[in-house]
């Protein structure tokens, strides 16, 4: 099986809610912060369990 990215945030995403909440752009170093930040904040594993529970049962008690 090949591996597929399923969901990316760009430095262009962090830059278009910098725009919108900050109303400027982040310098380099503001976005290394927001990169870590993001990491630490995304439980990928918890996500993605998340997501098989409430669509597959959803789907199975159809």
């Amino acid at each position: 099986m090949k591996n597929k990215i399923v969901y990316i945030i760009t430095e262009e995403d962090i830059q278009m809610v910098a725009q919108k909440e900050l109303e400027r752009q982040l310098l380099p170093n503001e976005i290394d912060i927001i990169k870590n930040e993001i990491e630490r904040h995304i439980s990928w594993y918890d996500i993605i369990a998340n997501a098989m529970a409430e669509k597959l049962i959803e789907t199975q008690e159809l």
